[in-house]
């Protein structure tokens, strides 16, 4: 498990591969070298928490996209005028 933990680390300090790449290699490393079953990786990697995040995430990305916190910026700002 040290030796998978100090490659994705390596990766993901010198940026050899993207981060996306980096951060999900444990998902199918650890059951190659035997260090987990592929369940108990996937079952961490969607706690609730995480779920949340990523869905906050996903939810900023969208409405940055469509421009709508510039359209609530100015509607605030008319509306206080």
């Amino acid at each position: 498990m040290l030796g998978v933990l100090a490659w994705v680390f390596i990766w993901w300090i010198t940026d050899a591969v993207p981060l996306a790449v980096a951060s999900m290699a444990p998902l199918f490393l650890f059951p190659v070298f035997g260090v987990s079953s592929a369940d108990a990786v996937a079952k961490a990697y969607m706690d609730d928490v995480i779920s949340l995040v990523l869905g906050s995430f996903i939810l900023a990305l969208a409405i940055e996209h469509y421009n709508i916190h510039r359209r609530l910026a100015l509607n605030v700002r008319t509306f206080m005028e």
